[in-house]
């Protein structure tokens, strides 16, 4: 064969060569193969094929981590205060003076009426004696009784034995009075004697047949603790500043014009969140 027809030779096979290709390459391409894109791809070692698009489990393929941004840590809680002074809600600083009126009841009426079967039925108790003498010594008091934050109203009659009839929340009659004693249900402690005595606290609790100590009143029990305050003599005058009283609760003295809150918590009232109170008499 001469170097021409060699040559001639070698170009036809060439041709066909690259017409074998490009049917190649198109069939490939029609059925989803070649460089078109397969459906699936299979990751080295993996049984299960994986879509086109999913991270690779190769370390090289993984996307770059996203920054995260540090969570800021949440603001401790303010610790809570003691809820032995703890106001009820709405309580101001300078809460609205009371202003006590006769025949008046302050606060929830629920601790009962008179003296218990305990306490005065007549007889002499803590040497006062019951009796219907009009007093040259007579001046007023008064108690507050509040239980974790509400206030409940001291009994009307305490000091009474056999009292007559009630008229617009006042009683003024008796068969005998003892020198302690309430005419009506807003706390107010009438304080009679024929000479200016030291009555106490703890008397007038004898009296009303109801227990008073340091973790004891009346029908109540609980941590006790007691405030203080006084007006000047004359009428309507307003209670100053309170003071907690440390003693003996039973030996605390009655005077004139004196306001005593005697309270229970857990939740107490405490200065100046306790409310002053306007006497309505002059002494």
């Amino acid at each position: 064969m001469t170097p021409a027809h060699m040559t001639s030779t070698y170009n036809q096979l060439v041709g066909i060569a690259y017409a074998l290709c490009a049917v190649t390459t198109l069939s490939l391409a029609a059925c989803g193969g070649g460089s078109a894109a397969a459906p699936f791809q299979f990751t080295s070692g993996s049984a299960a094929p994986s879509p086109i698009g999913s991270p690779s489990s190769s370390p090289g393929d993984s996307p770059s981590p996203s920054p995260t941004l540090s969570s800021t840590p949440a603001p401790s809680a303010s610790p809570t205060s003691s809820p032995i002074s703890t106001p009820p809600p709405g309580l101001g600083a300078t809460p609205t003076p009371i202003q006590l009126a006769q025949g008046g009841v302050l606060g929830i009426d629920t601790v009962g009426e008179g003296n218990t079967a305990t306490g005065g039925q007549g007889q002499t108790v803590d040497g006062l004696t019951c009796n219907n003498l009009v007093t040259p010594y007579h001046v007023h008091a008064h108690v507050s009784l509040l239980v974790d934050g509400q206030r409940f109203a001291v009994p009307d009659v305490l000091g009474f034995f056999k009292p007559g009839a009630e008229v617009n929340g006042y009683t003024a009659n008796a068969q005998c009075f003892y020198f302690l004693h309430t005419h009506d249900a807003d706390g107010y402690i009438h304080i009679e004697g024929l000479a200016p005595t030291a009555f106490t606290l703890g008397e007038l609790f004898d009296i009303w047949g109801e227990p008073l100590s340091s973790t004891a009143v009346a029908i109540f029990s609980g941590q006790v603790v007691a405030y203080t305050a006084t007006a000047a003599q004359g009428f309507n005058q307003t209670t100053g500043p309170f003071t907690q009283y440390q003693g003996d609760v039973r030996a605390l003295q009655l005077v004139s014009h004196e306001e005593i809150v005697l309270e229970i918590g857990p939740v107490l009232i405490t200065p100046p969140n306790l409310p002053a109170v306007i006497f309505y008499t002059s002494k």
